[in-house]
Formats: C-alpha cells, sequence, structure tokens
C-alpha cells in the first residue's frame, strides 16, 4: 500500500506509516523540514520530497492513503483549495482514502492565531468543519467520519476537526484502518 503524507514537516507522521508497513512519501514546501525529516527518520518504506502541492510528481491514481495534518486549512482561496483538491484526486486511487485534521471552526474567514495561543508559531489559517469540508470534498469523497476533537499538542482552548474520506469508485483496504 502507497501513501502520501501532505507537509510533512519533520516527518514523524510519515515514519509513523512506514514503520506500519505503508510505503510512504513525505512532501513538504520546506527544504529545511525535508533535511531535518531525511536526518532524523530512517526506514526502507520512506522517502522524502521537497515540493508545492499543486506539482507533487507523484504518479497519478498510485496512493491508497493521503495523510494531511494541516496542510489544507492554510488554504484561503477558492482556487488554491481547487488546487489541493485536483491534486488529491490525481494521486489518489479510487477507493483510497484521505484523512484530514486541522483546527475546527464556524467562521468562513481565515483567522489569526498568535504566538500567545501556539507557542512560538504564528499566522492565518481557515478553520475545518462540516459544511467547509463536504463543500469541498463532496462531489469526489465520501466523508466516512468528521468531527470536532480536543486539540493536542498546545496549551490553547482550540478544538480540532477530523476527517476521514475514501475517493469514490472501487474499494480499497488499509489494514491500519480497518481492524
Amino acid at each position: 500500500m502507497n501513501a502520501v503524507d501532505i507537509g510533512c514537516g519533520i516527518g514523524a507522521e510519515t515514519y509513523f506509516m512506514a514503520q506500519n508497513g505503508l510505503i510512504t512519501t513525505g512532501i513538504d514546501i520546506s527544504e529545511i523540514a525535508i533535511n531535518l525529516a531525511e536526518n532524523r527518520y530512517k526506514h526502507e518504506n520512506m522517502t522524502f520530497k521537497c515540493c508545492n502541492l499543486q506539482n507533487t510528481g507523484v504518479n497519478s491514481n498510485s496512493v491508497d492513503f493521503v495523510n494531511d495534518r494541516g496542510t489544507f486549512q492554510h488554504l484561503f482561496t477558492d482556487q488554491e483549495q481547487l488546487a489541493w483538491l485536483k491534486e488529491i484526486k490525481r494521486i489518489i486511487k479510487p477507493g483510497g482514502w484521505l484523512f484530514l485534521r486541522g483546527i475546527y471552526s464556524e467562521n468562513p474567514f481565515p483567522h489569526y492565531i498568535s504566538p500567545t495561543l501556539r507557542g512560538t508559531i504564528s499566522g492565518y489559517i481557515l478553520g475545518l468543519n462540516k459544511d467547509r469540508v463536504t463543500n469541498i470534498l463532496g462531489n469526489d469523497f465520501d466523508i466516512v467520519y468528521a468531527r470536532k476533537i480536543p486539540w493536542i499538542n498546545d496549551n490553547s482552548k482550540m478544538d480540532g476537526y477530523m476527517v476521514l474520506a475514501r475517493r469514490k469508485g472501487n474499494e480499497s483496504k488499509l489494514s491500519f484502518i480497518t481492524k
């Protein structure tokens, strides 16, 4: 089974998937993050690649599982979101899985996350919610599971949002999802 970890950062989740038997490619736009990932994690089922989301270089219809741990929430315009969806649809097999996570928000506009809420990281994000996810994925994916979750890894009072969706088409079974 092949997987892609979008916005892999320093590679922890890429490594986790490789350890669990997936042939995994971690991609990130940051050359620094990719260099850190390559130096930090080694596994025969894993590679890292520095690229942008519009041109991942991943073969079409070759991926069983796509992990997006927060990239989508940084895409503010319809054009950016549609480019993300186009690339996800291109690389993921019919019946393949998408696991999407981010900050939860009912607000339809990007909002600023201050360094006091997120440690040393600040910036704008577009929060996820059921309507936003359904609007972007609805025609191409069946949303299997979507819910608000506690946000971890910081001291903020924000909630997260998690979505598991399957691209419409053939069945694709992943042992760590179907067990």
